[in-house]
């Protein structure tokens, strides 16, 4: 069972969703609710974007994993839940326990195993893959849909700072505005993803022969790029990394014309 998203409820009914409430606990509540977690008993229990809850809930669902018992709101009776817990956060988890957002308990407590997914702006070669995906999920036949060479390119330079959600919106997009349709075109794209086009190096034209002051241009610009990608557009980061001052990794991104790396965090 998955729980609605952490920061989409307030607080109050965010608790009642989960853990259910008694006839009378609170204004509006006129008869009794069994939440989330008590429908869950002997299944799995996904929590979307984990790191958005309460510090007052996050104790309430860690008592919930230790002692393997709920109270309904306005309850005085324990009862046993077994449940387990999957937990998803696009937050740095780490970073919100320095910040004391997020407790360190309930951390370790659902650190058991942890699978860490690179944005998808560090994964290009996936976006292909997971636009057919999308579009299939979405009534289209992915077998009888293509992508121009110039829009894929474009998909892909795209820095994405939606995510995936930006690219299912994309999807859906252009599905409402191109029905029938069967190859997807550079000009279809929306104004974002079309202002990428031609920013993205392709790492098989680094091996094409071609003069000397071209071929250092186009190794720059890859590396720039790749760098910034890899440092999650900390561009201080990316500059030592390049053996570059933050200046002189300013110069080459305007030298270059990569504007986009400028509006870029970091």
């Amino acid at each position: 069972m998955k729980a609605p998203g952490s920061a989409g409820l307030p607080e109050g009914l965010f608790e009642s969703e989960l853990f259910g409430h008694q006839a009378g606990a609170f204004t509006g509540a006129s008869k009794e609710k069994s939440g989330l977690l008590e429908a869950a008993d002997g299944g799995t229990f996904f929590l979307d974007e984990i790191g958005d809850m309460p510090l007052a809930l996050q104790m309430k669902l860690l008592r919930v994993m230790q002692e393997r018992k709920l109270r309904r709101l306005g309850e005085l009776r324990s009862r046993a839940v077994d449940v387990r817990f999957v937990a998803a956060s696009h937050k740095d988890l780490a970073g919100e326990i320095e910040a004391g957002r997020f407790r360190l308990d309930l951390y370790f407590r659902l650190k058991v195993v942890q699978i860490a997914i690179p944005p998808l702006r560090h994964r290009p070669e996936d976006v292909a893959h997971l636009l057919a995906h999308l579009l299939q999920r979405r009534g289209a036949d992915p077998t009888r849909l293509s992508v121009a060479p110039d829009a894929l390119a474009a998909l892909q330079a795209y820095r994405w700072p939606g995510n995936v959600r930006e690219l299912e919106n994309e999807a859906q997009r252009w599905l409402a505005l191109h029905p029938g349709a069967e190859v997807i075109e550079l000009d279809q794209l929306s104004a974002e993803l079309r202002q990428a086009a031609g920013r993205s190096v392709d790492p098989s034209d680094l091996a094409t022969l071609r003069p000397m002051d071209e071929a250092t241009e186009l190794l720059e610009r890859y590396l720039i790029r790749k760098a910034i990608c890899a440092c999650d557009g900390r561009k201080s980061t990316a500059a030592r990394r390049l053996g570059l001052s933050r200046q002189g990794l300013y110069k080459k991104i305007r030298r270059y014309g990569m504007g986009d790396l400028l509006h870029a965090a970091g």
